[in-house]
């Protein structure tokens, strides 16, 4: 009889929750927000599709499950490998206020060393509380009012679906 295939998850221990996340999830239902809800759901859906993932084809997952694309781009990388990381809407402000600028897409790049540079400025906590006439100086009206709404964690990129991926991408990490 064929040896079993060994299991990917094996090595992957999960980390315990800190006292807040165990809080927070821990809630009676009356004391749930719709929008929490909905976080919920999200989180409840993309732990099955991530074990799916590792079940049929052997790969592990990090996902982010936010109020919008943009913080869950950013969530999904925070607590890697192998986990999902929700962030409820009130803790946004917390974990942008002393977030590096090249943390943020878009402002990883040109844009964010012309904003740091010119302002003086290093997190995203920094950017968000600059005046917008000092950032309409910097980088004209239209991009300052982005800056502003990305710096509050607020994007309405819609989500978009797509039946070919983009691109394929492995990566392995070494320990110790």
């Amino acid at each position: 009889e064929p040896a079993a295939a060994p299991d990917p998850m094996a090595k992957f221990r999960p980390r315990l929750p800190d006292e807040a996340s165990v809080a927070w999830w821990d809630r009676e239902e009356h004391e749930w927000r719709e929008e929490e809800k909905l976080l919920a759901a999200g989180a409840y859906i993309c732990e099955g599709l991530r074990k799916r993932c590792v079940d049929e084809l052997g790969y592990t997952l990090s996902a982010g499950i936010a109020p919008n694309k943009m913080l869950a781009k950013l969530t999904s990388g925070m607590n890697k490998p192998n986990s999902q990381t929700v962030l409820c809407p009130d803790h946004t402000e917390n974990l942008l206020r002393d977030l590096p600028i090249d943390r943020i897409r878009g402002l990883g790049a040109k844009l964010g060393r012309e904003l740091a540079e010119a302002l003086d400025v290093k997190t995203i906590g920094e950017l968000a509380v600059t005046p917008i006439r000092k950032l309409e100086h910097v980088v004209g009206e239209e991009k300052a009012q982005w800056v502003r709404k990305v710096s509050l964690g607020l994007d309405d990129d819609p989500v978009k679906a797509r039946e070919m991926p983009k691109s394929i991408g492995t990566g392995k990490t070494f320990r110790g």
